[in-house]
């Protein structure tokens, strides 16, 4: 009796397809304020990625999150997290949260764990080029 092996192609990721749910998403996340905000710096950061290049999914998707967390004065009390300071903590807040929505929306996990880097360390420097429109 021989097995027949059945191999599956992975389906390609389409960011077409997954940036309206992201933005639809974010609407309902945000304040109107912020949603304005977070869809200039969305903006800018297509025209920095168009002009420098760059990984355009994962950019353009930390644009959309880089504001989710910023509601929440939660502040992390945690041993591991004592040496952090607050700006960092926030970031962290805001990047778990931001993995989380990723996951929900099922984003790539390689592109959401680069998302949550980028929001995490809050080091982004493509990012705060977009958030100030600095190009």
């Amino acid at each position: 009796m021989s097995l027949r092996v059945q191999t599956f192609k992975q389906a390609s990721f389409d960011y077409e397809d997954f940036e309206p749910k992201l933005q639809q998403r974010i609407f309902k996340e945000l304040s109107k304020t912020d949603y304005l905000h977070t869809m200039q710096v969305v903006k800018n950061m297509k025209r920095y990625v168009s002009m420098q290049g760059g990984k355009y999914d994962v950019l353009v998707t930390a644009a959309y999150l880089h504001e989710l967390g910023k509601g929440d004065n939660t502040l992390i009390l945690s041993h591991e997290l004592n040496d952090i300071s607050p700006l960092l903590q926030k970031c962290a807040v805001n990047a778990k949260k931001a993995k989380e929505l990723l996951d929900s929306l099922e984003f790539p996990a390689d592109k959401s764990e680069a998302v949550f880097v980028y929001l995490c360390k809050g080091e982004c420097f493509e990012l705060k080029r977009a958030h100030h429109s600095q190009f």
